[in-house]
């Protein structure tokens, strides 16, 4: 199967959304085995000149885009290999209005994708003027999704904590959170390098700690990373922390997914589930 494309990520150039330098995501691009990665900062192309020479260093397919505020709403921009020009464009158009009107780098935008969270928004992007191609996120169980003229279905991953109430299933997003965890032991303790859940899975583990001259610790990941999760909760707990005040950031209830907004109501229950099956795996007194 070919490699996914890793699309819509942010670096340290968004305020109060990205934190990694572009290089630094291009390096995790890389050990996350993604094919590529389109920079998509908001509102800007600031890092895109150190993405673009980290991606041609690191043999990656490096895609220029940003997410800007359309007349259709907000919605992610790519660049195609000659779209770069078109694409600056369409940025200078969002801050200078009387250097470039929107209306007409809207109207330029042939060598330019845009992907929009509903077919309802692409549909009014392209009345808009938009005359490049138009994407909207196709789900797993929404391959049959209906999309109107001009506007093509790409396949992505799902996200457990946004979309229709039965999509999600609290017991499930515990079990995923509680297995991804015993991945993120070994990275975090060998390599430091946190990117994508469920990215490090038990294969590529194994492949990378058996590069690395662990081959017996990769032959019994599953026991050993139940172990070590085991005692690294029971330290945290006998040292004081208290899993039952963890609380949900404010803000990340206010970020708006392809799926729609985050539901508050089932983030705290998932909060609430996986604080009891820490305790009840670390064996944590109430």
């Amino acid at each position: 199967m070919e490699k996914p494309l890793l699309l819509w990520v942010k670096s340290g150039f968004s305020f109060k959304w990205g934190t990694d330098l572009p290089e630094t995501l291009v390096q995790k691009a890389c050990l996350g085995g993604f094919r590529g990665v389109m920079l998509a900062d908001t509102a800007g192309l600031y890092g895109m000149h150190r993405f673009a020479e980290a991606a041609s260093a690191a043999g990656l397919a490096g895609i220029a885009g940003a997410e800007l505020e359309t007349p259709a709403g907000a919605a992610v921009i790519g660049a195609m290999a000659s779209g770069w020009g078109q694409l600056c464009r369409l940025v200078t158009s969002t801050h200078i209005e009387k250097r470039v009107s929107p209306a007409e780098a809207l109207g330029d935008s042939s060598d330019l994708f845009a992907i929009t969270g509903d077919p309802d928004r692409g549909i009014a992007l392209r009345k808009a003027g938009w005359c490049g191609q138009i994407f909207v996120p196709v789900f797993p169980g929404e391959s049959d999704l209906c999309c109107p003229g001009g506007v093509l279905p790409i396949a992505c991953a799902p996200s457990m904590f946004a979309g229709s109430s039965s999509e999600k299933d609290a017991e499930k997003a515990i079990e995923f959170m509680l297995e991804d965890e015993r991945g993120r032991i070994y990275i975090n303790c060998m390599m430091g390098c946190l990117f994508a859940r469920g990215t490090y899975g038990p294969e590529k583990l194994k492949e990378a700690l058996t590069a690395a001259g662990f081959g017996k610790i990769a032959d019994n990941l599953e026991e050993a990373g139940k172990y070590i999760q085991k005692l690294r909760w029971q330290l945290k707990c006998k040292t004081g922390f208290d899993v039952d005040a963890v609380t949900i950031p404010k803000r990340f209830t206010e970020v708006v997914t392809w799926k729609g907004g985050i539901d508050t109501e089932y983030m705290d229950e998932v909060a609430k589930r996986y604080a009891t099956a820490i305790k009840e795996m670390a064996q944590c007194k109430e």
